[in-house]
């Protein structure tokens, strides 16, 4: 009678969850890959942006000194304008991100801290100074201007401090990637070498098991049993391989008795047919009675393998 087998003591079963539980590790590791190199990119492009913000400073600074010795040229109010939309539009993206590109600003609390105070220099105290300037023209000051100047400083070197913030832990991500790259490989080489094993385990060696005791079997070692030791579908093969061996067993030696006994009782019917004719011939022979009974009773006592005997006449008529 079959045996159904729990879900989990199923072969078909163990392979598939086993190749799924690598699967599910390979494509985890793979997607820490994707993850921090889609973030080293966002973060590229988060240092870009925010080197920018330097050169858009010192030019606000040229463009200011122009306008204050020439305050007059539309063209140089025009670029100062276009100098504070583009800062102000480089912290609003540095601020939202851009999935696209991808530009991220890396999550972490310095960083993020940092951020906040450089955006909050350029909208509380460098933007106001240099609309003032913008405004005032040639008759600006030398105390604004040193003021200016100074804060442009302190903003240059808050974006410096900044963008050293990124990189160093753009370095740490990179070191991030490298590690998961790495663990990717000795993840591949082991599970390799596990999948390997464990397909031995499961599936060659009991193969083997069963093929040499078909073998033995084949070379009517009915004797032979196997070590049952699973409980999935080559278990039940195995025990299916002993019950088949025990019936064999069984079967083979009932016949050998059989074959015995057969044997034993047609010996007996040749002797007694050998007999019949022996003596039928013997009595058929013209001689004496005493002679044909000596020869008969010697015949009758070598079947019997009696150690004597008589033979006694009987007359019809007489009585």
């Amino acid at each position: 009678m079959a045996i159904t087998l729990p879900p989990w003591h199923r072969l078909s079963n163990k392979i598939v969850g086993l190749l799924l539980g690598f699967l599910i590790l390979a494509l985890g590791a793979i997607g820490i890959t994707l993850l921090l190199s889609w973030q080293l990119e966002g973060s590229g492009a988060a240092i870009n942006e925010a080197g920018s913000l330097r050169m858009h400073g010192y030019r606000l600074e040229a463009f200011l000194s122009r306008s204050a010795g020439s305050p007059g040229q539309q063209a140089t109010k025009s670029a100062i304008e276009q100098e504070i939309l583009a800062i102000d539009k480089t912290f609003v993206l540095l601020q939202r991100g851009d999935p696209q590109r991808p530009l991220i600003l890396p999550a972490t609390q310095t960083i993020q801290t940092t951020f906040q105070q450089v955006s909050g220099n350029w909208r509380l105290k460098l933007r106001p100074l240099a609309k003032a300037l913008q405004q005032q023209g040639g008759s600006a000051d030398e105390q604004t201007w040193q003021r200016y100047q100074h804060q442009v400083d302190d903003f240059v070197a808050e974006v410096n401090r900044f963008v050293h913030l990124i990189e160093i832990d753009s370095e740490q991500r990179t070191f991030w990637l490298r590690s998961s790259q790495l663990a990717l490989v000795a993840m591949a080489l082991i599970g390799t070498t596990t999948l390997i094993y464990l397909m031995f385990m499961l599936i060659i060696e009991p193969i083997t098991l069963l093929e040499k005791g078909m073998r033995r079997m084949a070379e009517k070692d009915f004797e032979v049993r196997l070590a049952v030791e699973s409980d999935d579908e080559f278990g039940q093969l195995t025990r299916g391989f002993n019950q088949m061996a025990d019936r064999l067993e069984a079967l083979y030696g009932n016949l050998e008795e059989r074959v015995r006994e057969k044997t034993g009782a047609l010996e007996n019917q040749n002797r007694e047919l050998a007999l019949l004719y022996d003596s039928a011939a013997f009595l058929q022979r013209p001689q004496q009675v005493e002679a044909t009974c000596a020869g008969f009773l010697q015949r009758i006592m070598e079947y019997f393998q009696a150690d004597g005997g008589s033979v006694r006449i009987l007359d019809g008529k007489r009585g």
